[in-house]
């Protein structure tokens, strides 16, 4: 089980980019947090992610979530349910992201 909040997610632009027709991936960064539930369905998604997946820690810090096996052993094994601040910068995986904690509520 997942829980959004909403009036958290948004997509904001990085870098502003002058013609408007372009649509580069890379400009695009999704910020979203979420409560998880399910601790090891949600890593099983973030592991099938693109690119990286950032965590973003109480002091502001950064660090990829995906493919982190350190990181991720400590989210197994934390209380339930885990309230996380991620920024996703591929949209693809930001939406598989999404659609996975709607898809827990």
């Amino acid at each position: 089980m997942a829980e959004v909040s909403y009036r958290h997610a948004e997509m904001r632009y990085r870098k502003p980019f002058r013609d408007l027709m372009l649509c580069i991936e890379e400009e695009v960064t999704g910020m979203i947090k979420v409560r998880i539930f399910n601790a090891r369905a949600f890593l099983d998604v973030v592991n099938h992610c693109k690119s990286a997946v950032y965590l973003i820690r109480e002091n502001g810090g950064k660090v990829n979530l995906c493919h982190n096996p350190s990181l991720q052993e400590q989210l197994n094994h934390a209380k339930s349910p885990l309230k996380l601040s991620l920024e996703i910068p591929n949209p693809s995986d930001y939406m598989d992201i999404v659609l996975f904690t709607t898809g827990e509520v």
